[in-house]
């Protein structure tokens, strides 16, 4: 992996949407956010048990915690992809 200043990780990309959409509702952050984590949140729910609709459902509710909890993602405390599958455990 190359660790130069010129590439960034992708645990500190998803960080900084984060804090974009934290800070400035940025709803284009978000949208990165939600295209790549919204598959596999929903992946998630599917290996545990939920049909295809309540998954899809449930993956939807739990970008939605995101996007109105920002405030409180940490990036000192967790990965965004740690925070993301902590919310649709407890969903």
């Amino acid at each position: 992996m190359n660790t130069s200043d010129s590439t960034i990780s992708l645990p500190d990309h998803f960080s900084d949407l984060m804090d974009r959409v934290a800070q400035f509702k940025d709803k284009a952050a978000f949208g990165t956010i939600f295209a790549f984590y919204g598959p596999r949140v929903k992946a998630y729910l599917l290996r545990n048990g939920a049909q295809d609709a309540r998954a899809k459902e449930l993956a939807q509710d739990v970008m939605v915690i995101l996007w109105r909890e920002a405030k409180y993602f940490d990036r000192s405390q967790a990965a965004v992809c740690t925070w993301v599958f902590s919310i649709a455990r407890r969903i």
